[in-house]
């Protein structure tokens, strides 16, 4: 008989494909390496017990369990089947199996039942109850326990199924997305039998081919984590809908995602399903498949950020968490333009997420605590613009990507070199994961370019004729090319695996690309000398998005202009009177027009915006920030202030009336992340925010413009 932990560590050296030392399990599992020693000793008695080979010991190397495919099936079948049986469930496990038994069933559970499924005493069940009700009040539910009859989970529906799925990939450890469909994992069979009650009679592979086709529609491939999340969201809403369970949502909030392609998408989708499986899906369902293929994590390296609704919002908040990351550490994150698109990707789908209360689980959060736990920290007490946007606090889980983020950039600020070896990464769980390990990739790998961060479903499809190495931080069915599988955070075992394969494999010769810095400021030069420029600001950005997307040029060579530059006396009025919210949206954006910063059909486009998506424009109580895309008419960037002279309401239940309306052109993701990051410090500031609103005069109002840089330097 083994243990919980004998078994983890026979999973953990059957999947290595190299010699593991004791001093490495020991601290892997937070035991001593004589308590190693012994359960080596356990292992080896259950597999000489069953015919199996016995590991493999080299005092030099370390331990191994070197055999043919066939016998390691034989022995993760073993560990499943009847015969493995004599597994006694610990502590966690037992209260896993009493969430999974109250989740499948839709009636009361008998404890005394439970007892006697998990063969331990009815007093050991009620003691783990307390467990039990701790977990689901963390997630927002209740343990309902009657006497005569059992015991039930009570609670809203959207909290009852993020509990499920939470549960699902967090006991039953969910690798990469073919685990949906075969649950193989570490846990003993009666916690796979629970899955598969949970998704009875349900095919998953159909499922699986509905997100596929989405997929396609949508132009994006979602990460290996989000996609099994939304495909196991999508089976257990079928489940729940055959129970009479269904989810309810605001008519707002599905105006708001009406509009959207996803929704579109998710129509086709139901369509698809309501056939396959006889069943209809009520609208709000629809919306709430919407809000998950919107909070995907996807692998798409270009961001649609101007389709978001609140991306304006987002950009702020990006600048202001790595200026404020930034200032915490010491480090100058604002000259590194990857962390900024990184994270204003990533924050995106995380604002639906956390908005919603859609599930995530981190399997790293607790490596990324121990080898981050300084900038964690430093995360954690530098996201507060981010709550106060969201109305809640961030949880770990997030935090502990959104640390990635900053992991990653500050790896690539030690990193100068340029690549050899065609790499392909592939990362389950997301984009800062996938950078950290393409930063610690390129620290210790001079000759390595990344090629393409990828899912291991959408791998699949790609052509690989070029690609000298995959590296993967999940394990991978056999693909023609060779595969490494390492940690994201590479500890010294990978990087002897790698260099390993790279003595023993030379890369396929090609060319380098190289970045030319001063490339925009010799092209200005030239043109000033040959040429009559009518807009330089215009020029400069427009030539800068050029030069980036053939990969020449960093975003941070884009001028960035102060709020103060943009706010001046030209583009800030007080006193002026709006008889109803579009009057001042339509004042606001004359300034930009007068200033020539904007064509007048923008200003259109921002109240019919706001018509569309609603008053979510009314940021803060009395302010609002009207703004459209750039593609609706903007010239160069701008912003502009009026201070009403009378509040107008937007019709925001919580913000109005509103008394500042400030107006926004924006013409990229980048030039005004300066400016945005010094308006969240002014909303984040209900003194200034009250004096703003009070101001008479455009000289009261110039003062609260100037961010902290310029205050200090005065």
């Amino acid at each position: 008989m083994i243990n919980e932990r004998c078994a983890k560590i026979l999973y953990h050296i059957i999947n290595e494909q190299e010699p593991i030392k004791l001093i490495e399990l020991s601290e892997m599992f937070k035991v001593s390496m004589r308590t190693i020693r012994y359960d080596i000793e356990k292992i080896d008695e259950f597999l000489l017990s069953n015919d199996l080979t016995p590991i493999g010991k080299n005092s030099n190397l370390g331990i191994s369990y070197m055999v043919n495919k066939e016998h390691i099936k034989k022995l993760k079948v073993l560990i499943c089947n009847k015969k493995f049986n004599e597994y006694i469930l610990n502590s966690d496990e037992r209260v896993s199996y009493i969430l999974l038994s109250m989740f499948e069933s839709n009636e009361y559970v008998v404890i005394d039942t439970l007892a006697e499924s998990i063969k331990v005493s009815r007093s050991t069940i009620i003691n783990d109850l307390k467990k039990v009700r701790k977990w689901l009040k963390d997630h927002k539910l209740k343990m309902q326990a009657i006497p005569s009859k059992g015991i039930k989970i009570i609670g809203n529906e959207k909290y009852y199924r993020s509990a499920i799925l939470y549960l699902l990939f967090e006991s039953l450890k969910f690798i990469g997305t073919d685990s949906i469909s075969k649950t193989e994992t570490i846990n003993p069979k009666m916690l796979n039998e629970k899955f598969n009650n949970i998704f009875d009679d349900l095919d998953i592979e159909v499922i699986k081919e509905t997100v596929g086709i989405a997929e396609k529609q949508l132009n994006k491939y979602l990460l290996d984590e989000s996609y099994s999340s939304l495909v196991l969201h999508i089976a257990l809403a079928i489940k729940r809908i055959q129970f009479g369970k269904d989810i309810h949502m605001s008519s707002n909030e599905l105006k708001i995602l009406k509009v959207s392609n996803e929704f579109s998408v998710a129509s086709v989708m139901v369509k698809t399903l309501e056939e396959k499986f006889n069943i209809n899906f009520p609208i709000d369902e629809v919306g709430y498949i919407t809000l998950h293929l919107l909070s995907g994590k996807e692998n798409s390296k270009k961001s649609e950020i101007h389709k978001d609704v609140n991306w304006v919002q987002i950009e702020a908040l990006s600048s202001k968490i790595i200026e404020n990351v930034g200032k915490q550490m010491g480090v100058d994150f604002g000259d590194n333009d990857e962390i900024y698109e990184g994270l204003l990707k990533h924050l995106i789908p995380t604002i639906y997420r956390l908005k919603n209360n859609l599930p995530l689980y981190n399997p790293m959060l607790n490596e990324i605590k121990e080898q981050y736990s300084l900038m964690f920290d430093k995360v954690r007490s530098s996201i507060e613009p981010l709550e106060k946007f969201i109305g809640q606090k961030i949880p770990d889980e997030e935090l502990g990507y959104i640390t990635l983020h900053f992991g990653a950039a500050y790896e690539r600020k030690k990193n100068k070199h340029k690549a050899v070896y065609n790499v392909i990464l592939i990362c389950s769980t997301g984009v800062g994961t996938s950078k950290l390990l393409e930063s610690r990739l390129n620290s210790e790998f001079h000759n390595f370019r990344i090629i393409e961060n990828v899912s291991s479903h959408q791998v699949k499809f790609m052509n690989l004729e070029k690609i000298d190495l995959i590296l993967s931080t999940i394990p991978l069915e056999y693909f023609y090319k060779p595969i490494l599988i390492v940690s994201p955070m590479l500890p010294d075992k990978d990087i002897e695996k790698i260099n390993k394969f790279c003595r023993e494999n030379s890369p396929i010769k090609g060319g380098e690309s190289y970045k030319h810095i001063g490339l925009l400021n010799e092209i200005i030069s030239i043109v000033e000398d040959n040429c009559s420029i009518i807009c330089k600001e215009k020029l400069i950005n427009e030539l800068s998005k050029c030069i980036k997307n053939a990969g020449q040029l960093d975003t941070k060579e884009v001028i960035q202009p102060m709020l103060s530059e943009l706010l001046t006396k030209d583009t800030i009025r007080a006193n002026v009177y709006a008889a109803d919210w579009k009057e001042a949206v339509r004042q606001g954006g004359a300034l930009l027009v007068d200033n020539g910063c904007i064509e007048p059909r923008f200003i259109d486009a921002m109240i019919e915006t706001v018509i569309e998506m609603g008053p979510y424009i009314v940021i803060v109580p009395g302010i609002a920030l009207p703004h459209a895309r750039p593609s609706e008419g903007v010239i160069k960037l701008g912003m502009s202030l009026i201070k009403l002279s009378v509040p107008v309401n937007f019709g925001s239940e919580d913000n109005d009336p509103v008394s500042v309306v400030i107006c926004l052109g924006a013409i990229d993701n980048y030039s005004h992340s300066k400016a945005l990051s010094t308006l969240v410090d002014l909303f984040n500031d209900e003194e200034k925010v009250e004096m703003l609103k009070n101001a008479n005069s455009v000289e009261e109002i110039l003062p609260l413009l100037k961010d902290k840089d310029e205050n200090d330097f005065d």
